[in-house]
Order: C-alpha cells, then sequence, then structure tokens
C-alpha cells in the first residue's frame, strides 16, 4: 500500500486561500503562501497591511481541547506583560477550526529575526524572557503534558525494547544510562528542582528578536507542558552546544557557543536566580531529549502506518530518516563526556 500524500500535499496553499475570506474578517486580496513543512504545516497569511502566520496541525497530533489549552497559556503570559504570538479569533469568535481532522490556527506576525546572529545579547534577552515565562506561569496549571523522567524517560523505553530488542548491546546502554539519569534527577543530594510550566521547545527558531527595539517574542507553545525547568534551559543547549550540534541534529557548529550560553545563563538568572546544582545538572536534562525523540520516532512509525509520514522519511521506514540512530550515538558520546558513572 502506498502512503498517503505529505503533509504538504494534504492540505496546501491554494485550499487554504479559498477558504481564509470565508473563515476570517481579512481584507482583500489575500496572498497565502506555505511557509515550513515538518511536525506542522506553516503558511504565512498577507492581506493588506495585514500579516499572520497560519498553523496547521499534524493529523491526530493535537485535538482541539489540547490546541485550547495551548492557546490559554498565551492569554495567560500576555496578560502578564511577557511578549508572545497570539492568536487571532475567526469571524465567529473562534480561535480553532478544523480541516481533515487537523486542527487550525491563525497566529499573530512576530516580527524580527531568529536570535542565531553573532549578537551576543540577544542570547541574554533569551535566557531572561524563558525567566519571565517561568515566572508569570507560577499559578498556571492547565498544561496536560508532563515533563518528567516517567514521560520523557520510562514511556520511551517500552517503544525503544520492541524495536531494538531487550537483549541487544544498545538497549542495554540505554537502559544503563536512563537509570542512572532518572537517579540523579528524581533522587538530587541536598536540594528540589524547580517544577512548573516548561515552554518544552525554548530555541532560536521559536522566537524572534527585534533588535531595534530590543524585545523578543515567543511562539509556538503546542509543547508546553509541567515538568521539571531545568528541561527547558536544556532544550536551548541542545541547539547551541558544538557536539549535540554535530552529533545529534546533524548541522554545523555555532560561532560562539561558550559567549552565547553564558549570556543566556546570565539572562535567566537575574530573573529568577538559578543555583550552581541546577546548572551542574543541565547534561542530564540534555540527554532526556533524544530518548524522547526516539521513543516518538516509533511510536510514530507503529501508530500511523501507511499513512501520513514525518518528512524526510522514506516510504516504509522510521519517521526521522537515521535521527533514531543519530540519538544512540549522540547519548553514547554525551554520556561518556559529561554524565557521571557514579551518579
Amino acid at each position: 500500500m502506498q502512503p498517503k500524500p505529505s503533509l504538504s500535499q494534504s492540505v496546501d496553499a491554494t485550499l487554504l486561500h479559498s477558504l481564509l475570506s470565508d473563515v476570517y474578517d481579512l481584507p482583500s486580496p489575500i496572498a497565502c503562501e506555505a511557509y515550513a513543512s515538518g511536525l506542522n504545516d506553516i503558511f504565512e497569511i498577507k492581506a493588506d497591511a495585514f500579516h499572520a502566520m497560519l498553523k496547521v496541525y499534524r493529523r491526530g497530533w493535537r485535538t482541539r481541547e489540547e490546541v485550547l489549552d495551548e492557546i490559554a497559556v498565551l492569554f495567560h503570559l500576555h496578560e502578564k506583560g511577557v511578549s508572545v504570538a497570539l492568536p487571532i479569533p475567526s469571524r465567529s469568535g473562534q480561535y480553532v477550526w478544523t480541516i481533515d481532522e487537523r486542527q487550525i490556527v491563525l497566529f499573530s506576525f512576530a516580527s524580527g529575526l531568529e536570535n542565531d546572529t553573532n549578537d551576543v545579547s540577544s542570547y541574554y534577552f533569551s535566557g531572561q524572557t524563558l525567566a519571565k515565562i517561568h515566572n508569570a506561569t507560577s499559578d498556571f496549571k492547565n498544561a496536560r503534558l508532563k515533563y518528567d523522567t516517567e514521560r520523557q524517560l520510562v514511556q520511551p523505553m517500552v517503544h525503544i525494547a520492541s524495536f531494538l530488542g531487550n537483549q541487544s548491546e544498545d538497549f542495554r546502554y540505554l537502559e544503563a544510562l536512563i537509570a542512572r539519569i532518572q537517579r540523579y534527577i528524581d533522587n538530587p543530594p541536598k536540594f528540589t528542582f524547580d517544577w512548573g510550566y516548561c515552554h518544552g521547545d525554548f530555541r532560536c527558531a521559536n522566537m524572534r528578536w527585534d533588535e531595534a527595539n530590543r524585545t523578543l517574542t515567543v511562539f509556538d507553545f503546542e509543547l508546553g507542558g509541567i515538568g521539571y525547568r531545568a528541561y527547558d534551559l536544556a532544550y536551548m543547549l541542545t541547539n547551541l552546544h558544538p557536539v549535540v550540534m554535530e552529533r545529534l541534529w546533524g548541522a554545523p557548529r555555532i560561532d560562539n557557543f561558550s559567549a552565547r550560553w553564558n549570556a543566556f545563563l546570565q539572562g535567566y538568572d537575574e530573573e529568577r536566580p538559578l543555583r550552581a546544582e541546577v546548572i551542574a545538572a543541565i547534561p542530564y536534562f540534555v540527554a532526556m531529549r533524544p530518548i524522547n525523540i526516539m521513543g516518538y520516532l516509533l511510536e510514530t512509525a507503529q501508530t500511523k502506518q501507511n499513512d501520513e509520514t514525518w518528512p524526510p522519511s522514506q516510504a516504509g521506514g522510521l519517521p526521522g530518516g537515521d535521527l533514531f540512530f543519530r540519538c544512540i550515538t549522540f547519548l553514547r558520546v554525551w554520556g561518556e563526556m559529561h554524565l557521571s558513572a557514579s551518579s
């Protein structure tokens, strides 16, 4: 059986263009162009002076209720002065609508550039902004996702065991590594990790830096959840550290890594003081991400077989191409470098 069309083919700009004027109260003419396609499809919308981004969620990825939870935290943050890309209501006053079982939301446009420039100060503002998000959500309890060791480490191993086999060398290595990470995170000596709302995907691609106004706008909160906030800090590191960039993402090293990372930590610490023990533990939270990715890739391959795939996989293969095995290779290197066998 041939796989169904890719995400970008199943809902295209032409179809959306014909629906936008029916759903939203926008000036004419409306321009709708494909912007990005990955886990979700993103379209850039322009109409006279109006500028926004339309997000078409992956089929089955999020329910309407889950998207409404995501929207709730955006308004919560906006009310507390954090700059986020807010949803735009439809003509009927709704924020979420559906095509072919896919949730759709129109978000305000975040002006500026990704803060992966040589302007190290933008990383200071990134850290400051993440701390403000954590401060502002101390009373926000509606997120359904959990960023704890059960979800990030234990649950993925069920899928990993069924794929690798629980006697394989890779599985035995991962099993021992996960036990070490879980023991370190769940039973830290003489202190407890900060627990609360996490953005879940805090990285340069999900924020825009307006250098002229020195402001940072954050978006893409669909992975927001409750958990160890050190995970949010670690996720920024997974998009900066040279070993992670090369071994996990297969991407070039980023210049001035140490200066960017230190500026990020400084900005966070000035808004929300960081304990030295938390900074020391960040490498353990970095390792949580690839383990979770491996579990998700396998789960997707099992539940979406002969259905839509996640580019750039090949038909019949794991979603994400060779990312699964890059995760294992990376974890071996990272574990040797940063995760003490005695922890």
